[in-house]
């Protein structure tokens, strides 16, 4: 009798034992850092309380320091860990998943992780300005992170990843992030960035299908600190902006705010190529008497397309002289490729009625600052604007090809300012192409100034200018000082 009792109690030791390793299985995380998850309830966070803030954050960081994914199962205030993030930063979202911050900063990575959130709801108790920046995770230190991840999470005031490399070692090293992903997120009530990638070496950032409203400053920063402009248009690789909705309709940026910043804008880059394609972008309103830059979008760098995109009603209403549809500057020292194609564009007389004073609001179509030009190309665009509007800056560079074709552009008066679409410099390669065709520009009000299609005193290009409809205006150009009139 004493062997089935042997038996038996080696075969409970072996079920409790069985059971112990299931159980402990998840918390256990794969090698590579995508294994099993753990509730946070699980792990001691405290849900609902404020007070428990600061050791919900450190609880949660020593947790992901020990390799394991945190499933954010109920409302969780979070404040400054005491401890950084070391390893994989890995967090999902049940559908009541909430953190919330109670401070301007909650976790610092100090190791090149992967960081991947997914699903949860992120916001801060605390007031949102357009100079706010409540950080849920910085990092610190030069760290080339092989992937960050941000998809499906409503994000509300908080700034949810920030990278910014202003150490010179920082920056001539690889430091940065390999792959960038910002996907089907809401985003509300922004202060300044919801991401920022500032410096950083990146191979390629996909921002994309998200939907963003009543945001107080930029969006997104993937740019260049003058500092570094020779080494940062090399780091940032590739840029795609597409099928986001925008739309900014619960806020103007008006007098009650002491606005410190150049831009109003969703989005800044400087890259060595960018695509910005099929987002909506509508109500980007400032009403400062001040040089304020109201962008759907800011886009510089080597090679930038923008096809597809449908805005309204983004200007500043009272300071004209930065307003600008299609905003990209040259990357340092190189050729630009410009593609502008088939976008729609729009302001509305509904839109003029929230302008308290001042003259006529005018817009620009783009201003291609920069020295010389590979290839521009600006078709198939469809202009309608109940302001004034000027074409640019003038764009005053040296093309080797440049076509405006196919635009229909209906506007309420030629502004007074950059009557030129093209100001040309000197062909060094005195192979230059110019094609102008297809056009159909017209103007409500009788025009009260002329404007020029182009304008130059340089031989070296070849110009072909024809079937171009200019009703209600009369569009002059000067070739070599002679008048000449496009038909």
């Amino acid at each position: 009798m004493i062997l089935p009792k042997i038996k038996l109690y080696f075969l409970l030791v072996c079920i409790g034992f069985l059971s112990l390793l299931t159980s402990c299985s998840t918390l256990r995380t794969r090698s590579g850092g995508s294994g099993h998850y753990v509730k946070a309830s699980r792990i001691g966070l405290i849900s609902n309380d404020v007070s428990a803030a600061k050791r919900n954050a450190t609880k949660l960081a020593n947790y992901v320091n020990r390799g394991y994914g945190i499933v954010v199962d109920n409302v969780y205030y979070v404040g400054k860990s005491d401890e950084n993030i070391e390893k994989n930063f890995l967090l999902k979202g049940k559908p009541k998943g909430q953190l919330i911050m109670t401070t301007r900063l909650s976790w610092t990575v100090v190791r090149p992780v992967a960081i991947h959130i997914s699903g949860v709801s992120i916001s801060t108790k605390l007031t949102v300005l357009p100079s706010s920046q409540f950080r849920l995770i910085e990092n610190s230190g030069c760290n080339y992170h092989p992937s960050v991840i941000i998809e499906s999470c409503a994000i509300d005031g908080v700034r949810i990843y920030s990278h910014v490399a202003l150490d010179v070692d920082q920056v001539q090293n690889k430091d940065g992030v390999r792959r960038f992903e910002f996907k089907n997120n809401v985003v509300s009530n922004m202060g300044l960035y919801v991401v920022r990638l500032t410096n950083c070496l990146c191979e390629e950032a996909f921002i994309m299908d998200n939907e963003i409203s009543n945001f107080k400053s930029i969006v997104f920063g993937l740019n260049v600190t003058n500092g570094f402009r020779e080494l940062g248009f090399s780091r940032m690789k590739k840029v795609y902006f597409s099928g986001n909705k925008i739309n900014n309709a619960g806020f103007v940026l008006d007098d009650s705010y002491d606005y410190e910043y150049i831009y109003h804008t969703p989005i800044t880059v400087e890259s060595e190529f960018c695509e910005c394609k099929n987002n909506v972008i509508e109500n980007i309103l400032c009403a400062q008497d001040n040089p304020i830059a109201v962008y759907p979008f800011y886009l510089s760098g080597a090679s930038v397309v923008i096809s597809g995109n449908k805005i309204t009603d983004c200007l500043n209403l009272v300071n004209s002289s930065n307003n600008e549809f299609f905003k990209c500057k040259q990357s340092e020292g190189r050729p630009a490729e410009r593609l502008i194609e088939n976008n729609i564009c729009v302001v509305t007389k509904d839109c003029l009625k929230r302008k308290s004073h001042g003259d006529m609001p005018y817009i620009k179509l783009c201003g291609l600052q920069m020295q010389r030009i590979k290839s521009a190309i600006i078709k198939n665009n469809n202009i309608n604007v109940a302001c004034d509007f000027v074409f640019g800056a003038p764009m005053q560079c040296e093309y080797d090809y440049f076509e405006f074709s196919g635009n229909t552009i209906k506007y309420n008066d030629i502004g007074a300012k950059a009557k030129q679409l093209l100001r040309l410099l000197p062909s060094s390669t005195s192979s230059g192409e110019i094609n102008i065709f297809n056009n159909n520009m017209e103007s409500v009000v009788k025009p009260t100034s002329l404007f020029a299609l182009f304008d130059y005193d340089y031989t070296g290009y070849s110009i072909e200018v024809y079937n171009n409809r200019l009703s209600g205006t009369l569009p002059y150009g000067s070739i070599s000082g002679a008048l000449y009139s496009p038909t």
